[in-house]
C-alpha cells in the first residue's frame, strides 16, 4: 500500500468530515465538492433530486405528525453479543429524523459515543412502539435469529411485530436518501403508536 504522500503526488485527495454535521450540511458539502469537480449543479437532475428530497422529507414529517405518541429506537444486535442502541445525536440520519419530529429513545447517550451498549438481559430498558434494527450483517442479526433471545422476543415492539430495517451508514446524497425517507414514512404510517 502506498504511503499517503505518494498517493497525493499521483492524485489529489480531499476529505469531508461527517463528524458533528447535520444531514443537510453534509449533503450540501458533497454537492459543493461535486460542483468544484465539474458537476452542473443547475441541471434538471440536481433540481429533481432536491425536489424529491424535499417532498420525501415533507411526507415523513406529516407521517410523524399523525403519530405524535409514537416512540422509536434504533438498534444493532447480534446473537451472542450485545444490543447496541443508536445515539440520535451522533448518527446523522437519526438526527435528521429527530429534526422532523420523530421521538427517538433514548435522548441522553453522551455525544462522545455512537451507542449505548446493553446486555440482552437489559433489552427492555427502553420499551418503545417501534424498533428499527440494523439489517446489515445478516444472518447473525436476522430477525429470526434474534427471536431466539427471550428478552428480545419479549420487547413490546418486537412482540407487536413492529420492527423495521435500519442501515447505519449515512448516504450523503439527496437522491439516494429519498429511498430511506420513503421507507421511514411507509413504516411509520403502518405502525401503531399505542404499544407502550
Amino acid at each position: 500500500m502506498a504511503a499517503p504522500e505518494t498517493v497525493t503526488e499521483i492524485c489529489p485527495v480531499t476529505t469531508v468530515s461527517f463528524v458533528e454535521r447535520t444531514a443537510l450540511e453534509l449533503m450540501d458539502r458533497i454537492e459543493e465538492l461535486a460542483g468544484t469537480l465539474g458537476a452542473d449543479l443547475t441541471s434538471d437532475l440536481v433540481k429533481s433530486a432536491h425536489a424529491d428530497f424535499d417532498k420525501a422529507s415533507d411526507d415523513l414529517k406529516a407521517a410523524i405528525v399523525e403519530k405524535p405518541d409514537l416512540s422509536t429506537m434504533f438498534v444493532v444486535g447480534y446473537v451472542g453479543d450485545n444490543l447496541y442502541v443508536g445515539n440520535s445525536r451522533t448518527f446523522t440520519q437519526l438526527n435528521y429524523y429527530k429534526s422532523l419530529g420523530l421521538n427517538i429513545v433514548p435522548q441522553d447517550i453522551p455525544l462522545d459515543s455512537n451507542w449505548e451498549t446493553l446486555s440482552w438481559e437489559q433489552v427492555n430498558k427502553y420499551p418503545v412502539d417501534l424498533v428499527f434494527q440494523d439489517h446489515r450483517g445478516e444472518p447473525d442479526n436476522a430477525p429470526g435469529q434474534l427471536m431466539s433471545i427471550a428478552t428480545w422476543a419479549s420487547h413490546p415492539a418486537v412482540k407487536a411485530g413492529q420492527v423495521g430495517n435500519w442501515d447505519t451508514d449515512f448516504v450523503a446524497s439527496r437522491r439516494a436518501f429519498v429511498a430511506y425517507l420513503e421507507y421511514m414514512t411507509q413504516t411509520i404510517n403502518g405502525a401503531r403508536d399505542d404499544i407502550v
